[in-house]
């Protein structure tokens, strides 16, 4: 059920109704607030986890312990990769992708349970793809935020970060008992028919890997987003709009998106799908508004219905 808590409420139930979200949603605008289904259930967020590794990343190199600017290549002990660290997490690695692969959606599908090594990805992707080089252009790139979760690794690893990043209750899933607590959901991705994500989907397919978190946690983490998110020194614009904006940017760790015409600012958030799972969040700043989807469904279009519902709070 959702709790209708302020004025224009009924605007964000119609827009629940509309896109038929099952899950969560949160919205908070101003001391406003609404929710929609079970804010503290568990879901698996899949890229919206690429936020949070930016923040733990940001976090490290805000007490020294780590450069942003430095080349990875000593640090992991790997000259293929010759990328700083604010250059992968804008996607200006020179990093190929591993999502455009047939042969990465073969293998999840034949055999789900038993995922590439960190080492079978690189090799996968840089055989299709060899020839990209740090700084050229912007081309998004999950394997890039692999090398990125290698560096936390390094430094106790992103679940040691999460309690100073807002997380109480939130995990890294590591195995196949990685999803166990969260929402059920199926796929038609991991084998013939649906199946059951939970135990049966390994989420080391996931090379940058993917947090099990709520809403409510979410909304604690992205409740006030990092000016480095989007400071406009480090933002990457891409050459076309999207989302009903007129300009999609990226940022570290952040999807960045204005238009002169929108009366909500700059928009700052990510999305994130995979099986079974789909998740977006997204803040307006100026508008001190922020929206959290969660939905235990494959291919929801969680991200226009996150916006669709900042929208309808601010307008």
């Amino acid at each position: 059920m959702a709790r209708q808590a302020a004025p224009g409420a009924g605007d964000l139930h119609e827009v629940a109704e509309r896109s038929k979200l099952s899950g969560a949603a949160l919205v908070t605008w101003g001391d406003q607030a609404w929710e929609h289904g079970d804010v503290d259930a568990h879901h698996v967020i899949y890229s919206v986890t690429k936020s949070v590794i930016s923040a733990a990343i940001l976090l490290l190199a805000g007490e020294g312990v780590i450069s942003l600017h430095t080349p990875i290549a000593a640090a992991l002990g790997d000259d293929r990769f010759d990328a700083t660290p604010a250059q992968l997490l804008s996607h200006v690695g020179g990093i190929p992708d591993y999502g455009p692969l047939p042969a990465y959606h073969a293998a999840v599908y034949s055999h789900p349970s038993q995922p590439w090594t960190d080492e079978m990805l690189v090799e996968q992707v840089l055989a299709a793809e060899p020839d990209l080089r740090p700084g050229r252009a912007w081309a998004y790139s999950n394997l890039g935020y692999m090398l990125l979760r290698r560096i936390l690794d390094d430094h106790g690893g992103l679940t040691s970060l999460l309690p100073a990043l807002g997380f109480s209750a939130a995990s890294v899933a590591a195995d196949l008992s990685g999803f166990d607590h969260a929402m059920p959901a199926v796929s038609a991705r991991i084998g013939d028919g649906l199946h059951d994500v939970r135990g049966r989907y390994h989420p080391a397919w996931v090379a940058h890997r993917t947090i099990v978190t709520t809403a409510r946690e979410l909304h604690r983490f992205w409740n006030r987003p990092l000016g480095a998110f989007h400071d406009p020194a480090t933002v990457v614009p891409m050459a076309r709009n999207g989302f009903g904006f007129d300009q999609v940017s990226w940022g570290l760790g952040v999807m960045v998106l204005t238009d002169p015409k929108s009366p909500l600012g700059p928009v700052v958030g990510h999305g994130g799908g995979g099986p079974g799972y789909s998740a977006a969040m997204f803040a307006a700043p100026s508008k001190d508004a922020l929206v959290i989807v969660l939905e235990p469904t494959e291919d929801f279009p969680a991200q226009e219905t996150a916006l669709a519902l900042l929208r309808a709070a601010t307008t």
